[in-house]
């Protein structure tokens, strides 16, 4: 619980910080920061002393902000609410470094990481690292392209400027006629929920139902 929480807070402060020295503290940046200091110390949590878990939340934080803007510049893929940047890239983060900090003084039934005598163990995270993601990315496959190549699994600009509530259910969580998206580029994912991208409401109450579409046609 100590671990836990030390490193949530300290990945959320160094969140807000590097936001600050940017000009865009949000909410939204912060919560970002707090669970990916979650994320990070979860596979270290029950290995370490409290001052690592406090080093690894700092740590997770400034790679992942990093990760984040390397990815909304020059990668081009849909990571919806930046799922993979705040759990995955965390969880990469926070499996090498278990390798470097973990005790069996902490936790007689784990090893000794790098920085205790023990480097094998690094290269055993690094390992589990390398297999985790193989199998992930195959599974993801797996379930991706049947989809992709029957009824699909991309929407069309359209629709995720207007929404998916309002083109699919015929309602919008925002409430009548408002809807919410990135202002800097609604139709790139990878924009889509970027800690410090500032929300634009705009009015879409001219915008038809999809039952009302239908009978125009």
């Amino acid at each position: 619980m100590t671990n836990t929480n030390t490193a949530a807070a300290a990945a959320g402060l160094v969140w807000i910080l590097i936001d600050a020295a940017q000009g865009t503290v949000s909410i939204s940046g912060a919560c970002s920061g707090i669970v990916v200091g979650l994320a990070t110390v979860t596979p270290a949590a029950g290995y370490i002393q409290p001052g690592y878990a406090l080093l690894m939340g700092c740590i997770g934080s400034v790679i992942v902000y990093g990760w984040l803007k390397l990815k909304a510049r020059y990668l081009h893929f849909d990571d919806t609410l930046d799922a993979f940047s705040c759990h995955g890239m965390s969880g990469i983060v926070g499996t090498f470094c278990t390798g470097l900090f973990c005790q069996i003084d902490i936790n007689a039934q784990g090893a000794n990481g790098a920085f205790y005598g023990n480097p094998v163990q690094l290269w055993r995270q690094i390992a589990a690292i390398l297999v985790t993601a193989s199998f992930s990315a195959a599974v993801t496959a797996g379930i991706l392209l049947p989809m992709h190549f029957t009824f699909g699994i991309k929407h069309t600009s359209a629709d995720q400027i207007i929404g998916l509530d309002k083109t699919m259910h015929g309602e919008s969580w925002f409430g009548p006629g408002h809807h919410a998206y990135p202002s800097k580029n609604p139709t790139n994912s990878n924009n889509a929920v970027h800690p410090g991208v500032s929300l634009a409401i705009v009015d879409t109450a001219a915008v038809p139902s999809p039952a009302q579409s239908q009978n125009q046609v």
